[in-house]
Parts: structure tokens; sequence; C-alpha cells
């Protein structure tokens, strides 16, 4: 099965950000967004997985306490030249996602990679000029902030409609 590990997002955040999805319209490319029930702030992508129950262990240990955070307008991967996803940044509390992801990495004995916290909210799919992504993303600003009070390990089944996700696990974080 294929997991990964990420921090829900409030029903409230969800919902507005679909509610910006809209003023891509003009876009003359091929978005693929991520639905409402999707969004989140990607810890970890563990691939394929034979079970759960050793990752669930090595999680339940973790002491981490929860820390206020924030989303603020879009931002893009790999860069502004070659644009691949579309991503709300988190910029309150990204330290304490980055501090997370290390206790994370760390208990599941995983080499350390290249982490920015962050909320994908579409993937370009195809040949897309940057100016038309970029003309969006410059003019649309918003801050959002929410209490990142848990994690999810989730578990992602590919459909030909795209990804469902499934809640396995939930860590609560100290309050």
């Amino acid at each position: 099965m294929r997991l990964f590990l990420g921090a829900p997002l409030p029903v409230d955040i969800r919902k507005l950000l679909v509610s910006l999805y809209e003023l891509f319209n003009s876009v003359p490319c091929k978005l693929k967004f991520v639905p409402f029930e999707n969004l989140h702030i990607t810890l970890r992508f563990l691939g394929e997985q034979s079970s759960a129950k050793e990752i669930i262990n090595s999680l339940s240990g973790i002491d981490f306490n929860s820390f206020n955070a924030s989303i603020e307008n879009f931002s893009v991967f790999p860069g502004p030249k070659f644009i691949r996803i579309i991503h709300s940044p988190v910029t309150l509390g990204s330290g304490g996602f980055i501090e997370l992801y290390k206790k994370i990495t760390s208990s599941l004995n995983l080499k350390p990679e290249r982490f920015t916290p962050h909320a994908t909210i579409a993937r370009v799919k195809g040949e897309c000029s940057p100016i038309n992504i970029l003309s969006i993303t410059h003019n649309i600003t918003f801050k959002e902030e929410f209490t990142a009070s848990s994690f999810n390990l989730y578990k992602s089944t590919l459909t030909p409609k795209g990804p469902v996700y499934e809640v396995l696990k939930e860590f609560r974080l100290k309050t």
C-alpha cells in the first residue's frame, strides 16, 4: 500500500483554497487541482509499504507540542522558470513543521530529504508557459492561521479519477 504522512488543514482553510481555484480558469494550461478532501500539509512520502504496523509503532512515541501555523498566498515548485506544482507555503510555523519532519524521519530511520512545508494546490500537466501561472499566483493574497495539533498516516489509493486518501492513524500533538 502507498503511504504518506501529512498534517490536516482545517475545513475553513480548505474551503478558501478550493474557492480560489476558479481564478485559474483563464490559464491555458492543464492543471490538476487537489480536491477539497485531499488538501493537507505533506510531511513525508513513504511510498509502497507492505504494512503500516511498524510505522504506527515507531511514530506513536513521538513527543511534540502543537504549534501555531499559517499558509500564505500561492507559490510554485520547482521555480518560476519551470512550474510543476502550485502550492501554498507555510509561513508561521514553518520551523515547527521542519522539526516535526526531523522527528518523523529519525523515528522511522529514514534519510533526511529536502523539505519545504506547504499545501499542494495543483499539478501542472504537460507544457505551460510560466507567465500564465505566475500572473495569477502573484495577484492572490491571503494568510490563514491554524493550530497544527496532529498529523496523520494516510493510505493513498490511485484511481483513474485521482488518488483517494484514507487516514490509517491520527497522531495527536501535545497541547
